[in-house]
């Protein structure tokens, strides 16, 4: 019998690995900031004021969900990393889709705790 030996990594693997695992949470943010950027300059009062238009309830709605779910990414900003960096480095599929699932749950339960709120 022959024992599996663990593949050796050298300290330029690791950091490119690292360097991987930063790149979901850096690409949620870029999208999340221009959600929020957007749902939040069109759905303020001068705005509103300057192009009558944009003061329909249907695109006010349409503007506070866009920057609500904005917002969703800056308030878990570091359990965002913290959830990656793990994902990144698991060597298997099983393991990254225990953290996927976790992180598919807070991003369906806190949209909806916010809706509830609001009604």
């Amino acid at each position: 019998m022959t024992a599996k030996t663990a593949p050796k990594v050298t300290l330029w693997e690791f950091f490119q690995q690292l360097g991987k695992t930063f790149m979901l949470p850096v690409a949620l943010l870029s999208f999340c900031g221009i959600m929020l950027g957007i749902g939040s300059s069109l759905s303020s009062h001068d705005v509103i004021t300057l192009i009558p238009v944009l003061g329909n309830p249907v695109l006010q709605a349409i503007f506070t969900w866009m920057s609500k779910i904005g917002s969703f990414a800056f308030s878990f900003l570091p359990v965002m990393f913290c959830i990656a960096i793990p994902l990144g480095l698991t060597g298997t599929r099983k393991q990254r889709r225990s953290g996927i699932r976790w992180l598919r749950r807070l991003c369906g339960n806190e949209p909806r705790g916010k809706l509830l709120v609001d009604q």
